[in-house]
């Protein structure tokens, strides 16, 4: 099987359902083929007259020719049904033309025409339902079972209208000999070909539908890695599906923006390959360093990033958490830094700016299209105290409520109210001091 994992994200359900009806379409192609092959050389030591010998044979070649060509059918993804629908269809054929093969095989001027019902006819048609099934597409086995079905009708209606059919009730009779009994006919054939078929398309549509559930979740695990912590997704997917639907809560979150500074003259000296390359590795270790402390990355800004720690669940350390991860942060940078300027590379120089505060967090979009994200004025004034490390000159800097919420191990430098802009009333604002 081609691998399911594509630039990074699980292939669409769409895709690996493809993928599953293409490999078990290549078993049934491979089984028919067998089945084929084996009748043919069955026939070579059975057969009546040439002129038999030459019909048998060629629809047989005709079928697996047939077959081979689905096979190579089955390399465009726009064929593969197509491919299925007409193998299922030769199946059926097939199946009307065996009892017939078999009733010429033993000469059938001196056999009477239920002897056409007496070999492996049932079990052929169970196989075949039974390997039509293994594409995971129900369309398959009822294919098999209405033809199947429709063919089991017509020769009950030959043998029952031939006037040599000899009738029994005696199990002995019917199984040895040449006697005939409509109602056992009728109940282990008919009906359980019919029973068998409904039965195994359901199953059929039940893995399928297990398969399009597991890919549907692990879309969605892969796509809440990008935005949480791995000990944050795994709380997610246990948690009440309402979760992944639209609508939001009011809660206490810390609130992170981070920039790279004179990132526009960056960009006008490098190539575009040379500057998302840059961005790919800064971004990378930066987010690595969000997760590392439970953050939440919210989004990629152009050159910016904003996270959130306290999302979705809340908890006592948030702001706390949301400094330490700043002060992983500028450490990366700083390594970082050193590898770009052994490479006669320009350091990279970032603010960072946290609030804590009162935020709706939740879904926002549409059952289609949604995205996880926190509102309010916290995630506006965090924005602006990032904005402020340019003004103050310093490079990472906290407001007051996430001040009050730090322990003795963080030290922090007191800065001049200033106000925000947009925001008539001052705050204080704090520098967070790292060492080295």
């Amino acid at each position: 099987m081609r691998r399911i994992i594509q630039n990074g994200f699980p292939a669409s359900t769409g895709v690996l359902l493809l993928q599953k009806e293409r490999q078990g379409l290549k078993i049934t192609m491979v089984f028919r083929i067998m089945w084929l092959l084996a009748l043919l050389a069955g026939h070579l030591f059975t057969y009546q007259s040439q002129l038999e010998l030459v019909l048998v044979a060629s629809i047989l070649l005709i079928a697996v020719i047939s077959t081979v060509i689905f096979m190579f059918m089955l390399r465009k993804e726009s064929l593969i049904r197509v491919a299925g629908t007409s193998g299922a269809l030769m199946d059926v054929i097939l199946i009307g033309l065996l009892p017939f093969i078999w009733y010429i095989s033993v000469g059938a001027v001196n056999t009477t025409p239920a002897f056409m019902v007496k070999g492996a006819l049932s079990v052929t048609i169970f196989l075949f339902m039974i390997v039509n099934g293994l594409a995971l597409r129900p369309r398959y086995p009822v294919i098999i079972m209405t033809g199947a079905s429709m063919i089991l009708v017509i020769l009950f209606v030959i043998i029952v209208l031939n006037p040599q059919t000899v009738y029994s009730y005696s199990f002995l009779d019917i199984f040895m000999g040449e006697a005939f009994s409509p109602i056992y006919f009728i109940l282990t054939n008919i009906c359980t070909v019919i029973l068998a078929g409904i039965f195994l398309s359901l199953i059929t549509a039940a893995a399928r539908r297990t398969i399009l559930k597991a890919v549907t979740l692990s879309r969605a695990n892969s796509q809440m890695e990008r935005y949480f912590s791995p000990n944050v997704v795994g709380s997610i997917i246990n948690s009440e599906e309402t979760f992944l639907k639209p609508g939001g809560r009011l809660q206490k979150v810390a609130v992170m923006f981070c920039d790279i500074r004179d990132f526009t003259s960056i960009s006008e000296s490098m190539k575009p390959e040379e500057l998302l390359l840059m961005l790919s590795e800064y971004q990378s270790r930066m987010v690595k360093a969000i997760f590392h402390h439970g953050g939440t990355l919210d989004k990629f800004i152009g050159d910016g990033i904003m996270a959130t720690f306290g999302t979705p669940e809340v908890s006592d350390d948030d702001a706390l958490r949301a400094v330490k991860a700043g002060i992983e942060m500028k450490k990366e940078l700083s390594l970082l830094n050193l590898f770009r300027m052994e490479q006669g590379l320009k350091p990279i120089r970032q603010g960072i700016g946290i609030d804590y505060g009162p935020v709706v967090a939740g879904n926002v979009g549409t059952e289609s299209r949604l995205e996880y994200t926190v509102i309010g004025d916290t995630v506006n004034s965090a924005s602006r105290i990032e904005g402020a490390c340019k003004e103050t000159g310093e490079n990472f800097i906290i407001s007051e409520s996430v001040k009050n919420c730090l322990d003795d191990t963080i030290i922090t430098k007191e800065l001049a109210e200033i106000s925000l802009k947009g925001k008539k009333k001052k705050i204080g604002l704090y520098a967070v001091m790292i060492d080295g």
